[in-house]
């Protein structure tokens, strides 16, 4: 009976050398490519947490600033353009730019120092410490206003405005125009903003006749 010759061995087929490093450089470079988008997406993140805490940090600052000021009985003749000092009668609801309870007379000053606002009071445990309100500050300026034709208004418009930086009668300023801005590059950059603050006790002393 005659035997069954045997099978010719196919050949065996596997990767050579050139194309195993071919597949290498590939997944290395799939690799990077994966490796960036995930370092750009983490740097996307990081930059959108620290914008989002500067605007929260400018609002803050921008609040003690109007809440201040609109508890203010008048503005010290020491203030300037870069120097907010406002006077007001401490009570029961009122508190400082520190957030401190009030009583008596109280005077805050906000200035900026070093690309730091900050702000001193005269009032309660911390009187007389300068502490930050705000970091990275890059325009901080101050504008009074105050009703200089007798018209029972503050003008604001183009070319007749009547705030200035130097008022001629501090006791007549009855409201206060700011422009803050922050600038922390090269991540974050928050244009400058303007906004203003009145004092409504002075506005109301003299409406009532007890100012000018």
């Amino acid at each position: 009976m005659p035997r069954d010759l045997p099978r010719p061995i196919g050949r065996q087929h596997g990767l050579s050398l050139v194309e195993l490093m071919i597949s290498l450089a590939l997944g290395l470079l799939l690799l990077g490519g994966v490796i960036h988008v995930f370092m750009a997406s983490q740097q996307t993140s990081r930059t959108n947490t620290q914008l989002n805490d500067a605007q929260e940090s400018l609002r803050f600052a921008a609040d003690t600033l109007v809440r201040v000021i609109r508890q203010g009985d008048g503005i010290d003749s020491a203030s300037s353009q870069t120097t907010l000092r406002v006077r007001y009668t401490g009570g029961a609801g009122t508190r400082d730019c520190l957030g401190q309870d009030t009583g008596g007379t109280v005077t805050d000053e906000f200035t900026l120092v070093d690309g730091e606002l900050r702000c001193t009071t005269t009032n309660g445990p911390l009187a007389g410490t300068s502490t930050a309100l705000l970091t990275g500050v890059d325009a901080f300026s101050l504008q009074y206003g105050a009703d200089g034709n007798g018209d029972g208004r503050i003008s604001d418009l183009s070319g007749s405005s009547e705030y200035v930086a130097a008022p001629a009668d501090w006791d007549a300023v009855r409201s206060v125009r700011i422009t803050l801005g922050m600038d922390l590059s090269p991540t974050t950059t928050l244009p400058a903003m303007s906004f203003i603050a009145s004092m409504r006790p002075a506005i109301i002393a003299a409406a009532a006749g007890g100012g000018s």
